[in-house]
């Protein structure tokens, strides 16, 4: 198994002699052809890696498209979660309103790109904005929005999960958001978050609108989404619920015998 590729930045030529005579699964979640769209020698590096691969497993709908053409022994399965890492549900809630994001540094820049949406927002209600990737974000905080910056890690991350009130999940336009997981959304889910998310590429399969969370595209939709949960508790309560129990269906509860029935009949098929 092989997560998008074996060696990351080096021509197809050479990853083909690593992996000469050996069967291989591919494993996606995310768009990772956006990387290597601007580089000559690597440009088609991924597409010929998923042609001579043995099998390809796909996390969202718009890598199963991509996928399927150079491929016909693929699976799709979303980037799951255990839903026995979120059933601690003595957690008491943060004091203040909490917003929260996580995810690595690399993609914090859609936090602020949206910097104008939580300056404004912070105008409106009183919130705090929960930033689960790395302390070091702290150099990039939004001026004028209370923020915190916790160090992920699987011991905290769902406590300090389960511990905030909304998920969000912000996206640009471009190429890697439109074919990037939505497990941020799946993670809200567990831990019984209703989320506001850029209706983008996959968040519009995962979350359900108006009955998880919300999907918005403006200024105008994320804070009026926001400031709905945040007034209306009846409507916040209902959100929860659904969410959590929408977990199972992106669980390794439910995918694992699927998982592991394609990974044995694709390399049965090649022995």
């Amino acid at each position: 198994m092989i997560e998008y590729e074996a060696l990351p930045y080096i021509p197809y030529f050479i990853e083909k002699l690593f992996l000469k005579n050996k069967n291989y699964i591919l494993n996606f979640d995310d768009n990772i052809w956006s990387n290597y769209e601007n580089k000559l020698l690597l440009r088609n590096k991924l597409d010929s890696l998923v042609e001579n691969a043995s099998g390809v497993i796909v996390a969202n709908s718009f890598l199963e498209e991509k996928v399927s053409k150079l491929n016909n022994n693929i699976i799709k399965i979303p980037t799951v979660i255990d839903i026995d890492d979120y059933e601690n549900n003595n957690i008491i809630k943060f004091d203040k309103f909490t917003l929260v994001w996580i995810g690595s540094p690399s993609t914090y820049k859609y936090i602020t790109s949206h910097s104008h949406i939580f300056k404004k927002l912070s105008k409106i209600i009183d919130y705090k904005l929960v930033i689960i990737a790395s302390k070091d974000l702290i150099d990039e905080a939004i001026v004028g929005v209370n923020m915190d910056f916790y160090d992920w890690s699987t011991k905290n991350e769902v406590k300090i999960l389960k511990k905030s009130h909304i998920g969000i999940m912000p996206l640009d336009a471009d190429t890697f958001a439109q074919g990037k997981s939505s497990f941020k959304i799946i993670q809200y889910m567990a831990a019984g978050l209703p989320t506001i998310a850029s209706s983008i590429g996959e968040n519009c399969n995962v979350l359900e609108n108006n009955k998880t969370g919300f999907l918005v595209d403006d200024e105008e939709s994320w804070i009026d989404s926001i400031q709905k949960l945040y007034d209306d508790k009846k409507m916040y309560d209902d959100f929860a619920m659904k969410a959590k129990s929408n977990a199972y269906e992106y669980s390794i509860q439910k995918y694992f015998k699927e998982f592991n029935l394609f990974i044995n009949k694709t390399f049965k098929e090649k022995n």
